[in-house]
Parts: C-alpha cells; structure tokens; sequence
C-alpha cells in the first residue's frame, strides 16, 4: 500500500515538476559524460597533456555535485512544505510520523532514479557529442560508436548516492519532529526575513558595497601585481564579493521599500504599487536565496567568460610559439663562442620528416635597454627582466626568417631599426619615435612590427630588435637558434626525442639547449584548451540551469495564489492586455533582480584574470569573452523564462 501510494505521489510530482526533473535529469548527464572523459583511452592517447583532465574534471565535480545537491535539498525542502497538508492529512488518519517520512523519502527515491536513469541515457548522447568536438579540436579521426565504462557509472551512482542521501537525511529529520499542525500550515509560511523592520537600511546596503568594491580593488591588486601572498589576498577579495552579495540581497528589498513608498505620486502611478508589492515581498522572504542565486550566476558568468578568455589566450599563445615547425635554441657558452653545432638535430629532421627551409642565426646583446626601460614606464606588468639587456637580431637573418614564415618583406632604411613583437607590446609601443644610442649612434625606430616569432623566450621575451647587419658584429651572442620548416607535419614524438637530444647538449642543469617542436605546442594548446574551458563550461552550464530551475519552480509555485489576486484586478476592469502585460513584467522584474549585480560583477571579474595573460593578448579578447559568455547564459536563461511565463500565464488566466 505505501509503495503504490509513494508511486503515484512521485508520478504526480514529476508532472508538476517538470522544469526540476529535466535540470537533475541534465545535471546527471552532464556528470556521467564528464565521468566517461576521464577514463576514455581515445581522449588520453590524444596528448600527454590531456593526463590532467581527470583532476580538472574531478575537481570541477565536486562544486556540481554540491550546486545539484543544493538543488535537489531545496527541492525537496519546497515539495515538502507545499505538501503539508496532504501529509498532515495522513497523519491524522492515524498514520505515524515514521511511515509518513519513509513514504515521501520513497517519493523522492523513485524521482531520483527515474532522473539518474534517464541521464544515464542522455549522459551516452552527450559523451559523443564531447569526444566527437575533442577529436575535431586534435583533428583525430573517430567514429561515432556506442560506449560505457563501469568506472564512470560507478563514480556517478556514487556522487547522486550523496546528493540525495544528504537531502533525504536532513529532510526525513525534519519530517519525524513534525506535528499536525506544523504540517498543514507548511505551506502557508514563508521563508522568514532574514532582516527584521529595523531603520538604517540604507546605510548596512551601502556597507555591503562598500565591502564588495573593497573586496574588487582588492581582488585587481592580486591579480595585476603578482605578489606573493596573491592566494591569499585572492582569498580574501572573494570572501569579501559573497558578504556583499548576500548583504545587498538582504537589504535592497527594504531600502526599495522605503525609497519607493516616500513619493504618493510615484506610488499610485499606474500599477506600480501591484507590481512593487509583488517584487518586493518575494526579496523580503527569498533575500538568501536570491544572494545565494546572485553569486551562482556570478560564477556561471566569470567561467564561460574565463573559458572564452583562456581559449583565445591559448590559441594567440600558441600560434606565437608555433609560427616555425622546429626551434633548437642553444645557449651554452660555446655557441656563444661561435661553435653552435646543430648536425645531429638536422640529420634527425632530414631523415624523420624532412627540411624544406632552414636557417641557423644568433640573438645579439644589445648592452642597452632603451625599449625595456620605455615598456616599463607606460605598462610595468608588461617589463619582464628576462634578459640583461634588449636583444637583437640582424636584418638578413630576419628577411630569411620572414620568407620562411610568410610574412611581407620590409625594406630596413638608413640609420633604422625595428622592433618584432607580440600585440602587446605593439600596443605600448604604437607610432612611437624612439631613439636608440648604440655604438656612438643614433637609430630610429622606423616601425613596430606584430609577429610570431617565438618571442616567449627564443627570439627575446614579448619582443626582439632587428638592427642593420654591420651595428650587431661586434654585439656579444645571447643565443643562437636553428629553425626548420619541414615537409611533414611534427609531432609529440619528434619533440620528445629532439628535447632528449638537446638535454644531452646541454652544459647544465638549467637545460641551456632546448627544442621547440610545433606539433608538440599545438597538442599542448589543443589540452589545455579542451581541460580548462570545457570543465569550466561544464561548471557555467550546471549553475545556469539550478539558477533558473529555482527561480521557475518557486514563480509556478505561486499561480494558484496570484490567480486570485489577477482575478480581483480583472474584477476592477483591468482588461486581459493589460494583466497580461503585468505578469510580463512581474517575471521579468523576478527574473532580472538576481542579474543586476552579478553581470557588473562577473566582468570585473573577467577583467582581473585577463591582467595574467595581458602581457600576451592585451585587451583584444576581454570584451568578445564578457558579451560571448553573458549571450549564451541569457540565452539558456530566456529559455527557462520563456517556458515560466507560458506556464504561469495559462495558471492565471484560465
């Protein structure tokens, strides 16, 4: 008897909770793809660098399965107080508390399975579709063929064994300490105001400001200086954001309150005084809730907009480090003495993959740093003391570089350097005249040039001379380097044994002789892409949809009440546009209150995470990633608003 009543409770929670079963039902399957990643050999064998998937993806999880469980414990919390009388009724039929609880846990369970099995289902159509968009990225052949893994659906039944035991843990709690009165009248009480009617609301909303702008200057000073208590300093500016934003969801509704009610005018305008009374009362009952959805949409925000940043990052970084097939750089003193051999390394690439263009050249010190000392004035982040001095190189070895890269050639006029360097420094430089003193004269910059020619540390750090071929003779070597274009397309394999051939070379344990192979960065750029930003976007995802899952459930929730409400105005002769209109605004009035704070909030956010990779892209990227992320999260989110409204309108209305 319990389990056909439990059966047909769940049937009918699951029809009225549509919206929640599909977000748990999503949830899980996203769990159970990501799961499958981790132990998939095909996604392994792509890269070395693809070893650090299980740990990103693992961590990642463990903030999903709190954000679920989170979701799944208020979920449970809410059906179980709009159900108190039916479960109240029960209990005065003479049913006890204990068969009670175990009947709604029964509910719950059936719920929970009937979503795990079916994410199961979907989580095997979005692993193709993940390991399908992986190979794309690798260029890596595959097919699409049916695939399971114990070990992900052992590792996913035990994170949605912990989601729900913890729910039904504290909820079966609740349920055995209830009495019958406490259960008829769940469903009339509120969430109780965290703050009471006290005056000065204004001045605790303007601390709670106050602390969240101290906490954003504080968190840009760890980001944009480097210093070494940054983790810390992080640390703290993050605690400070959360106390803001859950002081100002929990003061705004008064503050709004008493601002809005001191003008009559404003007051009775219309139908304002419906509309405000509405919004105001669910900020007053739901203040923490909203600061809790505040700061998930803050962080669903700051990592689509991180994995937007992070992807051309690495992409730029890569096509930098990537723009020759081979770079052998040898350091030690007797390439510095003009005795660099680089026979062996040429063999191997004659034989393995072939040479279609070389060429062997040196890094000269300049003994000044008239470009650093100007790059230091104007961007400091940007001076990196990688080198003692400026370093150059000689013209017809760049002209040689140039053709083999592809780049226009530029004619090097008289008493003239260039300067070859990343954007940004392109950017700090501009149009600039500025002299430089070398050897007793005087050269001017004739132009600033944006290349990628491996200035991470090869051919100098964000940036290199190139100066007339008689000014570097007698300039001392930094380095020499040996660059190739060869005729098939490198490897993983062909930089693991050039790397082990110059580490043989090398004079110390520094690794004065290193190797740069295009294959190997590229399959390294295509890693670190696919772990960052997809585990990121799976955290964006799974926090966008428990947002806008909590904000539909408790507005559908609310129909059967507000029909009344709509009814009487439809009574005074509101016409039907008109409270059709209304409801528009109601929900979208719902819906945008948890927005407000955490898309200023999240850009800043964004903005301080670029400063890390700045010296490398600049701001090029900073606003495409902001108004990318912000559009595919209202585009999701719309979706939920969407199918809210429907509903909520077809509750009231007919």
């Amino acid at each position: 008897m319990l389990g056909k009543v439990a059966f047909r409770n769940a049937k009918r929670s699951v029809r009225d909770y549509g919206i929640y079963m599909i977000t748990v039902t999503i949830a899980f399957a996203l769990i159970y793809a990501f799961n499958m990643l981790i132990y998939s050999e095909d996604i392994q064998a792509l890269s070395a660098s693809m070893n650090a998937m299980p740990m990103a993806i693992g961590m990642v999880s463990a903030v999903v399965v709190l954000a679920v469980g989170w979701l799944v414990s208020y979920m449970t919390k809410f059906m179980f107080q709009k159900r108190g009388r039916e479960l109240g009724t029960y209990m005065t039929l003479g049913i006890s508390n204990r068969v009670i609880a175990r009947m709604f846990l029964l509910e719950q369970v059936l719920m929970g399975a009937l979503a795990a099995l079916s994410g199961f289902i979907l989580g095997n159509v979005v692993y193709q579709v993940l390991v399908s968009i992986i190979m794309n990225i690798f260029s890596a052949p595959y097919e699409i063929r049916l695939s399971f893994s114990v070990q992900a659906l052992v590792l996913t039944g035990v994170y949605i064994a912990v989601i729900y035991l913890a729910a039904l843990f504290l909820t079966g709690k609740r349920l055995r300490k209830m009495k019958i009165c406490d259960l008829l009248y769940a469903d009339k009480k509120n969430e109780t105001a965290a703050i009471g009617r006290t005056r000065g609301h204004w001045i605790l909303l303007l601390v709670s400001l106050a602390v969240g702008a101290y906490g954003c200057v504080t968190l840009y000073t760890a980001f944009s200086s480097g210093a070494n208590n940054a983790g810390k300093v992080t640390m703290t500016a993050i605690a400070c954001m959360i106390v803001s934003l859950y002081g100002c969801y929990l003061f705004l509704a008064a503050f709004l309150s008493r601002l809005f009610l001191r003008s009559e005018k404003r007051k009775y305008k219309k139908d304002r005084l419906f509309l405000f009374r509405c919004l105001t009362a669910k900020m007053n009952t739901m203040s923490v809730t909203l600061g809790t959805l505040a700061m998930l949409i803050t962080l669903t925000l700051a990592a689509a907009q991180s994995a937007l940043l992070f992807s051309g990052f690495f992409e730029i970084q890569s096509a930098v480090s990537a723009g020759f097939d081979v770079l052998i750089t040898d350091g030690t003193q007797k390439a510095r003495e003009g005795k660099a051999d680089f026979t062996e390394y040429e063999a191997y690439l004659e034989e393995n993959l072939g040479i279609n263009m070389k060429r062997e050249y040196a890094l000269y010190r300049t003994g000044d740093h008239t470009i650093h000392d100007w790059i230091e004035a104007r961007e400091p982040q940007m001076a990196v003391h990688w080198f003692e001095s400026d370093l150059a190189m000689a013209y017809s070895d760049y002209m040689a570089l140039t053709f083999m890269q592809g780049y226009e050639p530029v004619v090097l006029e008289e008493d003239s350097y260039l300067v070859s360097c990343m954007g940004s420094i392109k950017a700090c430089i501009g149009s600039s005249e500025i002299p430089l003193e070398l050897g007793g004269k005087t050269l001017s910059l004739q132009e600033c040039r944006q290349e990628n020619f491996a200035q991470n540390g090869i051919n100098g750090y964000y940036y290199f001379l190139v100066l007339p071929d008689e000014a570097v003779r007698n300039f001392e070597v930094e380095q020499v380097v040996f660059a190739a274009d060869t005729d098939r397309e490198t490897t993983e394999g062909d930089y693991d044994q050039l790397e082990a051939m110059a580490e043989a070379d090398s004079e110390d344990a520094y690794h004065t002789v290193w190797a740069e192979v295009k294959g190997k960065t590229l399959a390294d750029q295509d890693s670190f892409f696919t772990v960052f930003s997809f585990a990121l976007f799976y955290l964006a995802l799974i926090f966008s949809c428990v947002v806008a899952t909590i904000l539909v459930v408790q507005q559908l929730s609310e129909a059967a009440s507000y029909k009344f409400r709509y009814r009487v105005l439809s009574n005074l002769g509101m016409t039907e546009r008109r409270i059709d209109r209304l409801i528009f605004r109601q929900m979208a009035f719902y819906f945008g209150v948890p927005l407000v704070i955490p898309v200023f909030l999240s850009a800043f956010i964004t903005f301080c995470i670029n400063e890390l990779c700045r010296n490398f892209v600049g701001t090029v990227l900073l606003l495409p990633s902001i108004f990318g992320a912000l559009g595919m999260f209202l585009l999701l989110y719309l979706l939920y608003f969407a199918a809210a409204y429907i509903s909520y309108r077809k509750n009231v209305l007919e």
